[in-house]
């Protein structure tokens, strides 16, 4: 049976991209840590890039009390950092911000594979994908080349939704609209 995970919705397959995924990956339970890749047009066009350091620290200790100090995949304690959770919607080229989550650097840099291969992370990121999901690291890699070659065909430019950040109305100093683009300041490789 397929299971329409949060993973295959955010790539945005079609109908053949699940059918894909389906023969890919079936009579597996669902994977708890997998990569979630950016398009690369919307790399650096995120909260980061658009909240103050100060803010982006405020939001980020506020996940960390949400998740009881520990990451919500592995449950490690120790060193944390905050994820965003993305939606992407192809159809209208819109990127949402739909929630925001508690990770451990190391199931961090799963879901950040691409900068996990160019900062010499990779083979850990496998074995720490494939421990965490109970797969093999063959399967663990398969399963970050289908995620690559998925984000592969995204090529255009989406707006960028940040209106989840209104939750956060009351640690924020404004409202955030869905057209965030023209908000992203330069930043680099920190997550």
């Amino acid at each position: 049976m397929l299971h329409l995970t949060p993973e295959y919705l955010q790539y945005g397959l079609g109908f053949c991209g699940l059918l894909s995924a389906y023969f890919l990956f079936k009579g597996n339970k669902k994977l708890i840590l997998t990569p979630e890749l950016i398009p690369y047009q919307m790399h650096y066009k995120n909260v980061r890039a658009v909240l103050s350091a100060s803010d982006w620290q405020t939001i980020a200790k506020l996940s960390y009390k949400n998740s009881k100090y520990k990451c919500d995949i592995c449950h490690a304690k120790g060193k944390l950092e905050c994820h965003e959770i993305w939606q992407f919607d192809d159809s209208n080229l819109v990127q949402k911000l739909v929630g925001l989550t508690t990770l451990c650097p190391d199931c961090h840099r799963v879901k950040h594979i691409g900068l996990a291969k160019k900062m010499g992370w990779y083979k850990d990121s496998i074995t720490h994908m494939a421990k965490v999901n109970g797969i093999s690291k063959s399967r663990a890699q398969k399963y970050v080349e289908y995620a690559e070659m998925e984000v592969k065909k995204r090529k255009a430019v989406y707006d960028l939704d940040l209106t989840y950040l209104n939750n956060f109305r009351d640690y924020l100093p404004r409202r955030y609209t869905s057209f965030e683009n023209n908000s992203c300041q330069n930043i680099n490789g920190n997550w």
